[in-house]
C-alpha cells in the first residue's frame, strides 16, 4: 500500500452515519477528479486522498460551529449508519437526542489515517476524538462520493480510550494509503472480499484471534476499546493478541464498496464468552488481493 503525509486544515469532530434525505452540507468539500491509479508500492499522491480528508475536516468545522448533532444531516449520507449501542440510522440517532443537547460544540476530532479508492469515490478517515474531556477515543468515518460531486459519510463508529486523546493539530501529518483497481468486474471482487471475510472467519475459528494479522496491508490500523490504536505490524499483533479466546466472527452483515470494487466497508457480529460487538473492517486491493487496512471491534 501507499503512504504519503498530508498537510492539514482547521478539524474538530466525533461520530456520524445516517439515514434519510440530508441538506446541502454548509461547507461542502471540493468535488475532484477522480485520482488515478497507481501501484501498492508507489507513493499516494496527496490528490488521491484530499477530498477524502477535507470532507472529514468540513464535518468537523461545521460541528465546531453549529454542534455535532446539526452538523450530522448535514454530512451523512442517506443511508448512513452510527454505531452507538447498535447500528442505526445516523439521522435518527441525531434526531432523537434531547434538544438541551443541541449546539454542543465541544466534540473536536480530526484525521491521522486516511484511504480512498482509485476511483476516488470511497473512502475513510480514522483518528482520535475528545469530547470536552469527558468523552475520548478514536473514530472510524466511511465516506462516499455522491453524484453531486460533494461527499456524504455512510458509516461512523469508533472505540473509547482510558487515557485521553486531543485532536490533532492544524498541521498534523495524515498516513494514507489508496488501493489498485481489481482484475475483473465489481461482482467479482464482492465475491472474493466475502470469501475472505469466511477464510478469516474460519482461520480464527481454529487459530486464535492473531490469525487476523495474516489478512493485514503492510500500511493498516487496528482499534480496539479501551486501548490506542496500532499501526505497524508487531504493535497490531500484539494488541490483536489481546482479544477473547473464545471470539468469533460471523458473516458481514452490510457490506458498502467501492464502483470498482477496489475498497470496501464490512460490517458483521464478533462473539466471544460473556460479550460481544461488531466487527468493522475496510478492505483494499492489494497486489496480492483484499487485505485489510483498517481493523476495529466496537462492543455492544
Amino acid at each position: 500500500m501507499r503512504i504519503i503525509f498530508t498537510s492539514t486544515l482547521p478539524a474538530l469532530v466525533l461520530l456520524a452515519a445516517c439515514s434519510g434525505e440530508a441538506p446541502a452540507p454548509a461547507a461542502q468539500a471540493p468535488a475532484d477528479a477522480a485520482p488515478e491509479a497507481s501501484a501498492p508500492d508507489e507513493p499516494a499522491p496527496l490528490s488521491l486522498v484530499e477530498p477524502v480528508v477535507a470532507a472529514e475536516r468540513a464535518f468537523a468545522a461545521d460541528a465546531a460551529r453549529v454542534g455535532w448533532i446539526d452538523a450530522y444531516p448535514l454530512w451523512a449520507a442517506q443511508d448512513g449508519m452510527v454505531l452507538q449501542k447498535g447500528i442505526s440510522s445516523a439521522l435518527e440517532f441525531a434526531a432523537n437526542i434531547h434538544p438541551d443537547v443541541r449546539g454542543d460544540t465541544s466534540l473536536a476530532w480530526g484525521p491521522e489515517f486516511a484511504g480512498v479508492s482509485a476511483g476516488g469515490d470511497f473512502g475513510f478517515t480514522a483518528g482520535p476524538f475528545n469530547g470536552d474531556g469527558t468523552a475520548f477515543g478514536y473514530y472510524l468515518t466511511v465516506w462516499r462520493k455522491q453524484a453531486d460531486g460533494g461527499w456524504r459519510w455512510v458509516f461512523e463508529g469508533g472505540v473509547d480510550t482510558l487515557e485521553p486523546t486531543y485532536a490533532p493539530a492544524a498541521d498534523a501529518p495524515v498516513t494514507a494509503i489508496a488501493a489498485t483497481v481489481p482484475d475483473g468486474p465489481a461482482d467479482k471482487a464482492r465475491a472474493a472480499l466475502l470469501a475472505q471475510e469466511a477464510m478469516l472467519a474460519s482461520q480464527v475459528a481454529s487459530e486464535g484471534a492473531a490469525a487476523v494479522s495474516d489478512y493485514l496491508a503492510p500500511v493498516s490500523r487496528v482499534q480496539r476499546e479501551g486501548e490506542a490504536p496500532a499501526s505497524d505490524a508487531d504493535a497490531a499483533l500484539s494488541l490483536i493478541r489481546q482479544d477473547p479466546a473464545s471470539l468469533s466472527y460471523a458473516a458481514p452483515t452490510r457490506v458498502e464498496m467501492s464502483a470498482a470494487g477496489d475498497m470496501a466497508l464490512t460490517i458483521g457480529d464478533v462473539k466471544w464468552e460473556g460479550g460481544g460487538g461488531y466487527a468493522t473492517r475496510v478492505w483494499a486491493q492489494t497486489a496480492v488481493g483484499w487485505r485489510i487496512v483498517f481493523d476495529q471491534i466496537v462492543p455492544r
